[in-house]
């Protein structure tokens, strides 16, 4: 049975808050003037189905456009709480001292994890109050619930590779440089080959993902499999970090 010890996550999400990257975001919204107080106002059905189009073509374009991006900025990340650490040598006294290596594991994919809904609930809240201006937030953030799981699913994705690829890394520099390769590499393979329907490449984010946002009954297989997938990157890197690394 699992027994985690919550101040092994706190420790891990204290040491991610020293990347700013909802406070940059925020300090960039208010020197545009662009935080206002939301107008709470009952919105007719044509406005409702508005709202509702403007956040999905949002997120159909965070989701789609900065895949890359969003690999590599969750990329640098990873690499920070899992290769550096290991190069440093703080890995391994965390090791030595924390209950058990699953606890370590866990915590810290539990902090990646809320750092990954951190950069996109930031940029997807900072685009809706820019182009709306506050008028008709409180419906924006409702469709933006509505419409996460595909979100959710992207970040899992995202994480699940960053972390395979930084806990096999005993680099730094190692880390980040195969990690922008390989989201550089995906994003341009998926980019260009236009992947139909009904291939393997079609449940790879975020092909599968924003395509979840338009018929969420035609691809939720593929939301499936792209689910599947980040388990087994999570599992090997997992079973690696548990089993096989050895404290110097």
């Amino acid at each position: 049975m699992l027994d985690l010890n919550l101040e092994s996550i706190r420790w891990e999400l204290k040491k991610l808050l020293m990347f700013p990257i909802s406070e940059i975001v925020i300090v960039s919204m208010i020197f545009n003037g662009t935080v206002v107080l939301p107008s709470i106002i009952v919105l007719p059905e044509s406005a409702h189905l508005y709202v509702y189009g403007f956040v999905q073509n949002i997120l159909h374009s965070i989701i789609l456009y900065t895949f890359m991006v969003q690999g590599v900025t969750m990329g640098v990340v990873a690499a920070t709480i899992f290769a550096y650490e290991r190069e440093a040598g703080i890995l391994d006294t965390e090791l030595v001292y924390s209950r058990s290596r699953t606890e370590l594991f866990v915590g810290k994919f539990i902090a990646l994890f809320l750092a990954g809904i951190i950069y996109f609930f930031t940029v997807i809240l900072m685009l809706i109050i820019y182009n709306f201006r506050g008028s008709w937030l409180i419906e924006s953030v409702s469709s933006l619930f509505s419409l996460c799981p595909p979100m959710l699913v992207q970040i899992i994705f995202i994480i699940s590779l960053n972390i395979f690829i930084s806990t096999i890394s005993d680099k730094i520099i190692i880390s980040i440089l195969s990690n922008v390769l390989t989201f550089y590499s995906l994003d341009n393979l998926l980019k260009y080959s236009n992947p139909q329907p009904g291939s393997f490449l079609y449940n790879i984010p975020p092909i599968s993902t924003s395509a979840f946002l338009y018929v969420p009954t035609e691809v939720a297989g593929n939301l499936t499999v792209a689910f599947i997938i980040s388990l087994s990157f999570l599992l090997v890197a997992y079973v690696y970090f548990t089993r096989f690394y050895e404290v110097k």
